[in-house]
C-alpha cells in the first residue's frame, strides 16, 4: 500500500492494525533523480574536460604557428631542432 502523505501514516496503520492487519512502517526513499543529476553532472564534467584540454591543444598549436618564422631565424643562425623544441618548452613553462 501506498501513501500520499506522511501525515496519513499514523491513521493508517492504527486502522489496519483494527481490522486484524499487522502494520509495518517502512519509508522508501526514490533515489532514481540523484541518479539522474549525478549523470547529467558527470557528463557536464566530462564536456569540460575535453573543451579544456581542446582549448590547450588550439592555442598550443597556434603560438607554435605564430613562432614560425623565430623558428626559421632560430634554424638559419645553426639551432637544432631540439633546441629549438626546449626553447619552445621552456616558453610554455613560464606561461604555465
Amino acid at each position: 500500500m501506498i501513501i500520499d502523505n506522511v501525515d496519513n501514516l499514523n491513521k493508517l496503520s492504527s486502522d489496519l492494525e483494527e481490522k486484524g492487519f499487522y502494520a509495518e512502517l517502512v519509508i522508501n526513499i526514490n533515489t532514481s533523480i540523484g541518479d539522474h543529476v549525478m549523470k547529467i553532472v558527470i557528463i557536464l564534467i566530462w564536456i569540460t574536460c575535453i573543451l579544456s584540454f581542446s582549448i590547450l591543444i588550439l592555442t598550443s598549436l597556434k603560438r607554435i604557428q605564430e613562432k614560425k618564422k623565430d623558428f626559421a631565424i632560430l634554424k638559419t643562425i645553426g639551432y637544432s631542432n631540439n633546441n629549438i623544441m626546449s626553447l619552445l618548452y621552456m616558453n610554455l613553462e613560464l606561461l604555465v
